[in-house]
């Protein structure tokens, strides 16, 4: 019983150091999760184990609860509307080509199935 107190003794002595840097670095970042902790102690030059510093931050109580994505809510459904009379169908389609001083348009074609169409407009 008195070699497990006194290696907690131990452990709390080796830990000051490690307690005081994650205290200053979640002082200066409080939304920072473990690893983003950890990785900037290893850019100021300490080199823990991280196994180690994670008992310390937990024991410190920074761990934090992960954030949830927020739902998109449930869109309202609406039946799809059929063309009224039967046999009725739309035809679209894209032409395209180019013209002499090599500029190039595109125009959608939408007519009721027949072959010819009564007049294309291009817009730029």
């Amino acid at each position: 019983m008195q070699r497990l107190k006194d290696l907690e003794r131990e452990n709390a002595r080796l830990n000051t150091p490690v307690v005081t840097a994650l205290q200053a670095v979640i002082e200066q970042h409080g939304r920072w999760g473990f690893w983003k902790c950890f990785d900037r102690l290893r850019a100021l030059g300490h080199a823990w184990n991280h196994k180690r510093v994670y008992r310390v931050y937990c024991a410190l109580g920074s761990n934090q609860v992960r954030r949830t994505k927020m739902r998109v809510p449930t869109r309202e459904v609406v039946p799809l509307h059929a063309p009224p009379p039967l046999n009725t169908t739309w035809a679209m389609d894209f032409m395209g080509d180019s013209l002499c001083s090599g500029r190039s348009y595109r125009l959608l074609i939408a007519d009721a199935v027949c072959t010819w169409c009564d007049a294309q407009t291009c817009h730029h």
